[in-house]
């Protein structure tokens, strides 16, 4: 044990050494460490070039020129590169379990948001698509788990870091963590590596690669700390270091963490010692410039926690900002800041302590409970599947009734994020990025996954009370990070007064259903009766009816009386069956003047060269200002004029291909935007447009066979001039055509198709609006005439007049 005021050493020369490494200054595959890589096909032979940055007219490197490989894109899972894998089996299987993978690399503007393989961890095995990508947004890490930018012609140090002893993946990119992720049942799976055994390098199944350069590539049998890749930092022309650098000394975890906290928080932060010594003596806690007094200071291993308790409330709505000073033996003084703005009240749920998985079929250790935080009440009195009774007795004595369904989901429960999304094979449940580590979550689709006594989900959550002690009247508002996806009238059981389950619901006669997905939140002031501040329900035409927003952050004004003292709110998910969920984190109240809240972020957009582009935002708050930017990264650059809530170009032009974002400003703070990206699509320069169509005029219907609601959705009508023929189609025309939808080529909305089916056709992205279908797997779902599915989409004639051959 360390005396008070010792530090402790880390050194970076104590790691082991690379198991391989390849810097490609003999112009070739060979390895600085370990074995050489190899070509894995003709093609990407051909394709491969080696020289110095500036013979291959790229950019420097740190203002160096350095030797690097260009390796070209790969059609399919025979390309890319192999590479050896010299380490043996660890963190406790048989399997290399515990890795590290970094590499410096740059991606040209030809790349740029393309989807595109790195890393596919077992050559040859089970699952050939890759595990670790460049996004097309150009984020890195898993398929939906990414984070970061990459912009284009810029050089970068990526790293991937697997764990299987920790169950824990992290990217970073230039020694930044970008995502971090756990991972259930990552021993001796998918993100392993087999001893001895091969990877691949650039390639994919699908041929989802692009053309880049490398200059180093690192891999290391064992799982580095979040400390040991900072030291790393960004790209270098030397390329990756053998020997770890000195570990940086620096903040593990500000005190509050987030932009928001109480105003009765404590402040400090929580200091990672690196490869240095720190003293006690040299630290010191500020809080808007002036010491906290009474600061404590603790040590635990490496780490260093600094914390003290202003002696006041800070007013709500006022930023503030902590300081930590101390100094350490490497860098000598140093200065770290964070800031926050003080609320009336927050909860982020971290402080929750989370127990394994009970009856969803993903295991995970540290993963759920249903236990809120403290104050906080969750009832379930008006659910029935959850209250234990005689009818539904709790026979294994676990404290849950037998027939609740899934016990997780019975009710609003609290899980990591990243383990909800796996346990419900997504669903674009990943898609809740505001949604951070532990989230709130009332989740009646995975529920009913298990068989449950009859009932609707109808579960309430409560704050405690919160202090509205001089708080103005009319000034309180409410902000969170919200997922919801709705779902409403599909859901219909017979009555059955022998058990009243499986899969029962409506509680009404059969052929009724009246399960209706409803949020609502109220606000009880001094104990009053609840006041309803937001109602979403999921009937499409109804004034409440909230669409799909899986990820969004949610502004409301809870309009607190004069004289108020206190005030509970309660977030309650209603009447809801087999529906979709509803998820929250990250809530904020407070007062006064209130930062932008994005309500419809902008599009991304596809059109032709000469056609007008449009994109806009949709922001609440007052006195707003914008700024609209195009580029990402160090390349983000603000555009002249462009400082309303739309953007527009009367006719794009090829130069308009991009990325583009909006930051939304007030007194209180910035907003930015989600990410977009511009196509235009070459329509002159020399080539004749012969045939545009977008299936956008088609007139569509309400859903016949599909489970999923919706009025205008599909239709079988073709565009003018085009024929559908359906002869190969079992059944078509007749009661035993399987589900009529799907039934052969359709058109239908994508979104409406995607919601529906899963399965990654939500990924089609590249289709808006209304887009052709043929579906076979989706046909099959309801029984039909015997025989394989055949359909043609012809188009109307074309003219070739006046066409070269």
């Amino acid at each position: 044990m360390l005396a008070a005021g010792a530090g402790m050493m880390f050194l970076g020369s104590l790691a082991a050494q690379p198991v391989g490494q390849w810097d490609f200054n003999a112009g070739n595959l060979d390895a600085s460490a370990g074995a050489a890589l190899s070509y894995k096909d003709a093609t990407t032979q051909s394709g491969t070039q080696f020289g110095t940055t500036t013979a291959l007219g790229i950019p420097d490197i740190g203002g160096q020129p350095a030797n690097v490989m260009k390796f070209p894109a790969t059609a399919d899972s025979f390309g890319g590169y192999s590479m050896t894998v010299g380490a043996q089996g660890n963190g406790g299987g048989a399997l290399v379990n515990e890795w590290t993978l970094v590499m410096d690399i740059l991606f040209p503007a030809e790349s740029t948001g393309k989807l595109r393989a790195l890393v596919e961890t077992d050559e040859g095995g089970f699952d050939p698509d890759a595990e670790f990508w460049v996004t097309a947004a150009n984020a890195f890490g898993a398929k939906g788990n990414a984070g970061g930018t990459l912009a284009a012609n810029t050089w970068y140090r990526v790293a991937v870091v697997v764990s299987g002893s920790t169950e824990k993946i992290s990217t970073y990119v230039d020694g930044v963590e970008v995502k971090s992720q756990k991972v259930p049942n990552l021993l001796d799976a998918r993100f392993a590596l087999t001893p001895g055994g091969t990877a691949s390098l650039f390639s994919d199944d699908t041929g989802e690669t692009a053309v880049g350069y490398v200059n180093s590539i690192q891999l290391r049998g064992e799982a580095l700390s979040k400390g040991q890749i900072l030291a790393l930092a960004g790209a270098t022309a030397a390329g990756i270091p053998a020997v770890l650098p000195p570990v940086p000394s620096g903040v593990e975890k500000w005190i509050p963490a987030g932009d928001f906290a109480s105003r009765n928080t404590s402040v400090g932060a929580v200091l990672s010692v690196g490869s240095t010594t720190i003293q006690d003596s040299s630290i010191s806690l500020k809080l808007d410039g002036t010491l906290v007094p009474g600061t404590t200071i603790t040590r635990d291993g490496e780490f260093i926690t600094v914390k003290g308790t202003p002696a006041l409330p800070l007013l709500p709505g006022t930023d503030h900002v902590v300081t930590v000073d101390y100094t350490d033996s490497l860098a000598g003084a140093k200065t770290v800041t964070h800031n926050f703005t003080a609320a009336i009240f927050f909860e982020d749920f971290e402080g929750l302590a989370l127990g394994p998985n009970k009856d969803e079929g993903l295991a995970g250790d540290n993963v759920w409970t249903n236990t809120p935080p403290a104050g906080w009440v969750l009832d379930n009195s008006q659910f029935p599947a959850v209250v234990i009774t005689p009818d539904n007795p709790d026979t294994d004595l676990d404290g849950f009734a037998d027939a609740d369904g899934v016990t997780e989901w019975a009710g609003w429960g609290f899980a990591a994020r990243d383990w909800w999304a796996q346990t419900a094979g997504n669903q674009r449940r990943v898609e809740f990025t505001l949604g951070e580590g532990t989230v709130a979550i009332a989740d009646p689709d995975e529920w009913d996954d298990s068989t449950h006594l009859k009932s609707l989900f109808n579960s309430f959550l409560k704050t405690p009370e919160i202090s509205l002690e001089g708080i103005a009247a009319n000034s309180a508002f409410l902000k969170f990070a919200s997922s919801w996806r709705p779902e409403a009238f599909d859901d219909v059981s017979p009555e059955d007064s022998t058990t009243g389950f499986p899969g029962d619901y409506t509680g009404g006669p059969e052929g009724v259903a009246t399960n209706n997905q409803t949020a609502v939140i109220t606000a009880s002031f001094d104990g009053g009766a609840p006041i309803e501040v937001l109602k979403w329900d999921s009937k499409e035409g109804s004034p409440t009816f909230h669409g799909d927003f899986p990820n969004e952050s949610v502004l409301v004004q809870l309009k607190n009386p004069a004289g108020a003292k206190k005030m509970v709110l309660s977030f309650e998910l209603r009447l809801s069956a087999n529906d979709w969920w509803w998820a929250v984190d990250n809530i904020v109240v407070s007062a006064g003047a209130q930062p932008p809240v994005i309500a419809t972020q902008p599009a991304a957009v596809e059109i032709g060269e000469g056609q007008p582009l449009q994109l806009s935002v949709v922001a609440n708050g007052e006195a707003l200002t914008y700024q609209w930017y195009k580029g990402q990264g160090t390349g983000r650059t603000a555009i002249g004029g462009a400082t309303s809530a739309s953007y527009s170009v009367a006719a794009a032009t090829l130069a308009d291909n991009g990325f583009y974002s909006v930051d939304v400003k007030n007194s209180v703070g910035t907003t930015k935007s989600d990410t977009v990206q511009v196509s235009v699509q070459l329509s002159l320069d020399g080539r004749i447009l012969l045939l545009s169509e977008d299936f956008e005029g088609l007139a569509l219907g309400a859903n016949v066979d599909e489970a999923l609601a919706g009025e205008a959705v599909w239709t079988k009508t073709a565009p003018a001039g085009w024929v559908i023929d359906d002869s190969g189609v079992p059944g078509v025309g007749t009661d035993d055509d399987g589900v009529t939808e799907w039934a052969g080529w359709s058109f239908a909305k994508r979104q409406w198709w995607a919601d529906g089916s899963g399965q990654r056709r939500g990924e089609f992205l590249k289709g808006v609006g209304t887009v052709a279908i043929a579906d076979s797997d989706e046909w099959d779902d309801i029984g039909h005439a015997a025989g394989n599915m055949n359909t043609l989409l012809t188009t109307k004639s074309i003219s070739l007049a006046g066409i070269k051959a």
